[in-house]
C-alpha cells in the first residue's frame, strides 16, 4: 500500500510540479548529492516549526520560485567550471543555419569534438486526430454516461463522462476536452471552431515519432462497459489527420533517423531540428566556437537568466509570497559587483536588469587573448555570489513565504528529520490525498 502511495504522489509531481525540461546541470555526481542531504539536514536542526498555509497559491509561488532558481543555475553553470570553480568559457556549440538547426555542446570540457555536418530530409511530428465538423445545437447522443478507451503506447486508459438532457456538440466537446487535458496520459485536446459555427474536438500526442513496429501513437475507441455507445464515431474521435513519423537526416554521409526532434550526436553536440533543408545539396555545420565566440555567448547566457529571474518572480502573484524579499537580494549582489562589472560592459537599468554593450564586451575578450582569469574575475565573483543565492533558494523556497512560528527547537537536542524542511514536499501527498 505504502508503495502505491509513493508511486501515485510521484507520478503527482512529475505530471504537475516537474520540469519539463532537463539541462546538463541537472545531473548530480554523488558528492554533490550527498552535500544537498547534509544541508537540508543542517537547515532542519536549525529551524523552528511553522505554521504552513493551505494555499493552493502559495504552493505554486514556491514551486515556481524552485524552478527559477533552477533555470538561473543553468545559465551560470556555463560559466563556471564544476571542477575547480574558475571561470572557464565552457565550450559552446555553433550552427552555420539556426533557423534550421540549433546546437549546444553537452561534452567533456577537456574533449575535443570535430565538427559534424548534417542534412535534415524530415522532421519528427506528432499523431493529430480531427474530429467530425458538428453544428452547435443540441447533440443527438442520449444522456447519460458514457466511457472511451484511450491506447497511449502500450498503456491503456478508461475516460468516463456524461451528457446531460440539453447539452449541445459543443458542450460534449469541451466536457472531453477538458476530461483528456486533466487526465495526464500524454494527450493534449481542444475544439476547433469555424466561421459557420461548427465545431470539432482536435487530439494531438505530446511527442513525436514512432516507436518500432508502430504505427500509430495513440488509438480512441469505445469501451463497451458504459450504459451508452457510439462517442467514438459520433464526434470523429478516431479520425487520425496527421500521422505521427520519424526524423531523417544525414550526418556527414549517414542516414540516421531519430523519433524526436531533439537529440545529441557523437555524445558531445545536442542538437535541435527546426526546418528540413530544401536543397539536397544544402548542409548545416556544427562545431566548437573559439574561447572568445564561447566567452561572449555565456555571458549572454548570464545576463538573460539573471534577466528572467527577475521578471519571473516579479510576475508570481501570491499575498503570502515574499517576492520583494528575494528580488532585493538578487539586486542587492548586483549592485555590490557593479563598479566592476561595468567596464566590462554590463549596463545597469532602473529596474534591476541588466544589458551588455557587446562593442565594448567583445573588445575586452579579445584584449584578452584567451586569457579570462584576472580581467574578467568579477563575472566570476558575481556567478559565484548568485550561484550560492541561487542554492539556498532550491534548498528552502518556502523561507521566502510568511509563514508564523509555532514553536522553537530545542537547543539541546537535534532530531534531523531531513524533509521536513522541503516543505513543498508535503504538497504532493496534500494532492494526491
Amino acid at each position: 500500500m505504502a508503495n502505491l502511495l509513493l508511486s501515485g504522489v510521484y507520478n503527482h509531481f512529475l505530471t504537475t510540479y516537474a520540469s519539463k525540461e532537463v539541462s546538463q546541470s541537472d545531473t548530480h555526481k554523488r558528492e554533490e548529492l550527498r552535500n544537498i542531504y547534509k544541508s537540508i539536514v543542517k537547515i532542519n536542526q536549525e529551524s523552528p516549526l511553522y505554521l504552513l498555509p493551505k494555499d493552493t497559491s502559495t504552493e505554486v509561488s514556491a514551486i515556481g520560485l524552485k524552478e527559477e532558481a533552477r533555470h538561473l543555475q543553468k545559465s551560470l553553470s556555463a560559466l563556471v567550471s564544476s571542477s575547480d570553480q574558475s571561470l572557464s568559457g565552457q565550450k559552446t556549440a555553433y550552427s552555420t543555419d539556426e533557423n534550421a538547426v540549433t546546437a549546444s555542446y553537452v561534452g567533456a570540457e577537456e574533449d575535443t569534438a570535430a565538427p559534424v555536418s548534417l542534412h535534415v530530409d524530415s522532421l519528427a511530428a506528432n499523431q493529430i486526430n480531427t474530429g467530425t465538423y458538428l453544428p452547435d445545437e443540441k447533440t443527438h447522443l442520449d444522456p447519460g454516461s458514457y466511457i472511451f478507451n484511450a491506447r497511449v503506447a502500450d498503456q491503456r486508459y478508461e475516460l468516463q463522462f456524461s451528457i446531460g438532457e440539453n447539452d449541445s456538440n459543443r458542450d460534449v466537446q469541451s466536457r472531453i476536452a477538458r476530461l483528456i487535458n486533466k487526465a495526464g496520459v500524454r494527450l493534449d485536446a481542444e475544439v476547433l471552431d469555424q466561421a459557420s459555427g461548427e465545431s470539432a474536438l482536435q487530439i494531438r500526442s505530446q511527442f513525436t515519432g514512432l516507436s518500432a513496429g508502430k504505427d500509430r501513437q495513440f488509438e480512441i475507441y469505445d469501451a463497451l462497459t458504459g450504459d451508452h455507445h457510439g462517442i467514438v464515431p459520433y464526434f470523429g474521435l478516431d479520425q487520425t489527420s496527421q500521422q505521427a513519423v520519424n526524423a531523417r537526416f544525414v550526418v556527414d554521409g549517414a542516414a540516421k533517423s531519430s523519433s524526436s526532434n531533439h537529440f545529441t550526436i557523437n555524445s558531445a553536440y545536442e542538437v535541435t531540428l527546426h526546418q528540413i533543408n530544401e536543397d539536397p545539396d544544402e548542409s548545416v555545420s556544427i562545431g566548437i566556437k573559439n574561447d572568445g565566440d564561447a566567452m561572449i555567448d555565456n555571458i549572454h547566457k548570464l545576463v538573460n537568466g539573471y534577466n528572467s529571474f527577475i521578471n519571473n518572480v516579479s510576475a508570481i502573484s501570491s499575498p503570502l509570497f515574499q517576492r520583494q524579499r528575494i528580488l532585493s537580494q538578487m539586486t542587492s549582489i548586483s549592485a555590490y559587483y557593479r563598479n566592476e562589472l561595468e567596464p566590462l560592459g554590463f549596463q545597469y537599468g532602473e529596474n534591476g536588469q541588466i544589458t551588455l554593450d557587446d562593442q565594448l564586451l567583445t573588445q575586452n575578450v579579445l584584449d584578452n587573448n584567451g586569457d579570462f582569469s584576472e580581467e574578467f574575475r568579477p563575472v566570476r565573483d558575481f556567478v559565484s555570489a548568485l550561484s550560492t543565492k541561487t542554492n539556498e533558494v532550491t534548498l528552502d523556497p518556502m523561507k521566502f513565504t510568511d509563514r508564523p512560528i509555532v514553536n522553537y527547537k530545542n537547543p539541546g537536542r537535534t532530531l534531523p528529520n531531513p524533509y521536513i524542511t522541503s516543505e513543498y514536499s508535503g504538497m504532493l501527498f496534500n494532492n494526491y490525498c
